[in-house]
């Protein structure tokens, strides 16, 4: 009996040691001093709490760096305004120098827009989907915001009453824009809205119209258009069909300007009285129809097609894809899309035969006679919205020129645009500290884990080869028991 206490004891140490030693090689492989919570149980609850701790300021941190980067992104728009203003200053002194004569001034004038124009576009920019400005009166360039100028960071994790905010400058940039981004209607917006007009434009250049005082002409006719479509509450649009060009064929637009927000460019239709030509016209014509109107899911009001007539393009060079492209409108979109049924003068069944290239003056030209029609007044109809506040105007984004502004208002828009500098890069700074102090918190942090979880490499290793010694032992010992046992189980035998 007691040969048979002896051997379980032994086999019990046995295993008690090996267990030890298999649980030393899983600390010395993890380098862990705390693999599982009953290795320490006070320790590992405090750790859990500290690692929540590090996740939220991990996430924190995250937001400061968003909000960093969304702040050098505001600032570098903020210096390309400033470079912006700078210019248009420029601008405005030269064009009052009393040097610069007549031609000096249009070009000045033609480029002081198009800054206005980039300067828009920056007010629509964004970082990650989040608009970098907020909006502002049409002739204010730059100034304080006049809705949502404040976006709200959150919990600083350094202070937690406290919240951090970004300031957002109005600039404009459109109520079209604003209307895309979910914004709300303007007040009687949508009583009366605007009818939409659609009129195809096919011309093969007009560059030669426009000379001379070509930049003049053209701004004249977009300024045109746009109050004949502001009167009469039209939001209209002109698709510019380039026809292929002949061997008088010239550019569309005179040098240095750009198609103005009211068209799209779309070329280049064949051109030619044949039947392969005047299929692949009809195509052509089809495919811009589609490709302006969404796919036939956002129709017109009215439609209408306006042909170059002037000599280096003949309406019976297009005549046949033009005429089945009515017909086509009238068979595919019958009882929703009005047509012109005007016949005799400058009209050919529902067709304008423009006497000279100025394409933007005679769609409007176009359209006039149209209106004037008393069977065809679907564009006329309710037509009373305010456009002082709303409808197309609105739409259309007003361009000022360079006599609208003086040289006081100009340089307002510059000490505005350099106190948002200013109030930006305080911005970043004060989320740059707040992100260094939680990243100089995380470091301790993690020391503390490294410290706390961390194994003493050297004591776990004399703790291994002892518990190996005493394997050794137990095991030895176990040899020992069994032939004891051997010996007195013969000697029971005898």
């Amino acid at each position: 009996m007691e040969s048979l206490h002896l051997s379980r004891s032994v086999v019990e140490n046995l295993n008690s040691f090996y267990s030890k030693n298999v649980s030393i090689q899983k600390h010395i492989q993890t380098g862990k001093r705390i693999n599982k919570p009953i290795d320490d149980v006070g320790e590992t609850g405090k750790l859990a709490n500290l690692n929540l701790e590090r996740l939220s300021n991990y996430r924190t941190k995250q937001n400061l760096q968003n909000s960093i980067s969304f702040l050098q992104s505001q600032q570098g728009k903020l210096k390309v305004v400033t470079k912006i203003l700078t210019r248009m200053g420029e601008l405005h002194t030269l064009a009052n120098s009393p040097i610069a004569n007549k031609s000096t001034k249009v070009i000045y004038d033609a480029e002081f827009k198009e800054l206005q124009e980039e300067i828009r576009d920056i007010g629509a920019s964004k970082w990650n989907g989040i608009s970098l400005f907020s909006s502002q009166a049409s002739r204010v360039l730059v100034g304080d915001a006049i809705d949502d100028p404040t976006l709200y960071q959150g919990n600083s994790g350094i202070s937690p009453d406290s919240t951090n905010s970004m300031t957002r400058w109005g600039i404009y940039h459109g109520l079209a824009d604003k209307l895309q981004a979910g914004d709300k209607l303007p007040t009687g917006f949508g009583e009366n809205p605007p009818k939409n007009l659609l009129a195809f434009a096919i011309s093969d250049e007009s560059n030669g119209n426009y000379a001379p005082n070509g930049h003049t002409k053209f701004n004249r006719d977009i300024d045109n258009w746009i109050g004949l479509m502001g009167e009469k509450n039209i939001d209209g649009k002109i698709g510019l069909i380039r026809a292929e060009e002949s061997l008088y064929g010239k550019d569309l637009l005179p040098t240095g300007e750009s198609v103005p927000r009211f068209a799209e460019l779309h070329e280049v239709m064949p051109r030619d009285n044949t039947a392969a030509k005047a299929a692949q016209g009809l195509q052509f014509l089809k495919d811009t129809f589609l490709s302006m109107t969404d796919n036939g899911q956002s129709l017109p009001d009215a439609f209408g097609i306006f042909v170059d007539n002037s000599g280096s393009l003949r309406y019976n060079e297009v005549d046949s894809p033009a005429q089945d492209m009515m017909s086509w409108v009238q068979t595919e979109y019958g009882g929703q899309i009005a047509t012109s049924s005007q016949h005799g003068g400058d009209w050919q069944n529902g067709i304008f035969l423009a006497s000279d290239e100025e394409w933007i003056a005679r769609s409007q030209e176009a359209v006039e006679s149209m209106l004037a029609d008393p069977d065809f007044n679907v564009l006329v109809e309710d037509g009373t919205l305010d456009q002082s506040e709303s409808g197309v105007k609105g739409l259309l984004d007003p361009v000022y020129t360079i006599t609208d502004f003086d040289q006081e208002e100009l340089q307002m828009f510059l000490e505005k645009c350099t106190e948002a500098i200013s109030v930006n890069a305080a911005e970043q700074e004060r989320f740059q500290s707040e992100y260094n102090e939680l990243a100089l918190k995380d470091a301790g942090l993690e020391r503390y884990f490294e410290n706390a979880e961390g194994l003493d490499i050297p004591s776990a290793m004399a703790a291994y080869r002892l518990s190996r010694v005493q394997i050794d032992i137990n095991a030895n010992l176990m040899g020992a028991v069994k032939e004891m046992e051997n010996v007195l189980y013969t000697d029971f035998l005898e």
